[in-house]
């Protein structure tokens, strides 16, 4: 099989190490990498084996600013995580959600049987290494991906992830207008300028985020067209999978709440179903 570093990135949970331990069970990861604060506990977990070789913990500086709903905590912690690893082929998740090891097999061979780019598409310019695996994408906001998972090739991640960081205040208590109003949300903050360094419509969309990215920009439709026609020249979306979230109860993904307009009418592939 092909080796695979796991990335679990963000503040660590009670259970984050069980989480760890889990996913070294998989025939295919080579390492599992926690990429988390200096300001983080250290981990003690009695029901861990810490002499497991494929468990690495970084404890990153954090941010000096956090952005908009802690996003440039987000994009340093995943960054710095990706950038640690060794193997080819890397998955970034999160520290607090656990993927059930029978889906992680089953994504494994969906995402390695599916994730050639379109060739003729990218003849001009650049082009990515592979397709990058995500859980899905909402129909009713722009490159906008669900962001739980991005399983692709290092050097793509990399390039993900290497964004500046956002500057911008946001101050739940003086806002007159719902947030996404004013500000671009997260998915999009990240994933644009990536579509971006491939497509020069998405290009112009990012340099104005006012006019084409947040929820009411006037031209919004402009930017929605563009991104039906290349996210998933550069995505893969994956079926469904059983996936837990302990930090908010959730014993399974509430995919039934992503497909209303609540979840920004949210689709995902329908090739296999994981639930």
């Amino acid at each position: 099989m092909i080796p695979v570093d796991i990335v679990l990135q963000g503040p660590l949970q009670p259970y984050t190490a069980r989480i760890a331990d889990h996913y070294t069970k998989l025939p295919y990861v080579n390492a599992v990498v926690i990429s988390c604060w200096e300001t983080c506990p250290d981990i003690n977990d009695s029901m861990i084996d810490w002499e497991n070789p494929k468990i690495y913990v970084l404890k990153n500086k954090d941010v000096e600013f956090p952005g908009s709903w802690n996003r440039n905590r987000l994009i340093k912690s995943s960054y710095e995580g990706i950038k640690a690893t060794a193997a080819d082929y890397v998955i970034k998740m999160r520290a607090d959600q656990i993927v059930s090891l029978e889906s992680m097999l089953r994504l494994y061979d969906y995402y390695f049987s599916k994730n050639e780019i379109n060739s003729e598409y990218f003849q001009e310019g650049p082009k990515p290494f592979t397709k990058i695996g995500i859980m899905g994408m909402c129909r009713d906001y722009p490159y906008h991906p669900i962001d739980h998972i991005f399983w692709g090739r290092k050097e793509d991640l990399l390039t993900l992830f290497g964004i500046e960081h956002d500057t911008s205040w946001y101050d739940e208590a003086a806002l007159q207008r719902p947030y996404e109003e004013l500000y671009t949300r997260s998915e999009v903050y990240l994933t644009t300028p990536y579509v971006a360094k491939y497509n020069q419509e998405a290009a112009k969309h990012l340099t104005d985020p006012d006019t084409y990215l947040k929820d009411k920009a006037p031209k919004v439709s402009e930017a929605l067209h563009t991104s039906q026609e290349v996210m998933e020249e550069l995505f893969l979306l994956f079926p469904k999978i059983q996936m837990q979230w302990p930090k908010n109860g959730m014993p399974q993904y509430h995919y039934d709440v992503m497909e209303t307009e609540r979840g920004g009418h949210a689709y995902w592939a329908t090739d296999d179903d994981f639930s």
